[in-house]
């Protein structure tokens, strides 16, 4: 090979590892911004029109719509496989 090819398989690879890794730093970045944004609203509160502290993000209620959002999928999946 010559010295013009492998340098342009050795610049290939540099960007293609750049580009991987931007990817993989942005998609991390991403879960921990979403996590610790849920969390602040979590635990920071505000008062509402009655006076009374109420948190920014209140997920009462949340596990049950998961289930029952889980359960229609479930079934959706069942009903494809006949």
């Amino acid at each position: 090979m010559s010295e013009i090819s492998i340098s342009l398989i050795q610049g290939l690879c540099y960007i293609l590892l750049i580009l991987v890794a931007i990817r993989h730093s942005w998609r991390k970045g991403e879960g921990e911004g979403s996590r610790y944004m849920l969390k602040y609203l979590r635990q920071h509160k505000y008062k509402n029109s009655n006076g009374m502290e109420v948190p920014y993000f209140d997920d009462t209620g949340f596990g049950e719509f998961m289930k029952h959002v889980r359960i229609e999928q479930a079934i959706k999946e069942r009903l494809n496989e006949k």
